[in-house]
């Protein structure tokens, strides 16, 4: 289908084609799917679901203890202090305000 596994994560795959790109993260039996194109996004899950068995989930509200927010303009907000932070020592955490533009 076109995509390469990132050097950088065995887990991260991409496609990229002139005009737009497509992200697939897999983690055991869940997959994350953004891209450029919501068109490209619904055709690759599709394709998935016409040879496996699927359950989309909708928009992404937490992955891996990460809360994932949209910020209406493509960007998304990741934030960590629902559950992991509660569980260190508060004294020596710091959260950090990371948005990723596309």
């Amino acid at each position: 289908m076109g995509f390469h596994s990132s050097e950088s994560d065995s887990s991260l795959f991409l496609r990229f084609t002139t005009n737009e790109t497509l992200i697939i993260f897999i983690y055991v039996d869940d997959i994350i799917v953004t891209g450029t194109s919501s068109n490209l996004i619904k055709w690759f899950i599709t394709q998935l679901s016409d040879n496996f068995a699927l359950k989309d989930l909708g928009k992404l509200p937490y992955f891996l203890g990460i809360e994932v927010a949209g910020l209406g303009d493509g960007a998304l907000h990741l934030s960590q202090t629902r559950d992991i932070l509660q569980h260190a020592n508060p004294t020596y955490t710091n959260g950090v305000d990371v948005t990723i533009n596309y």
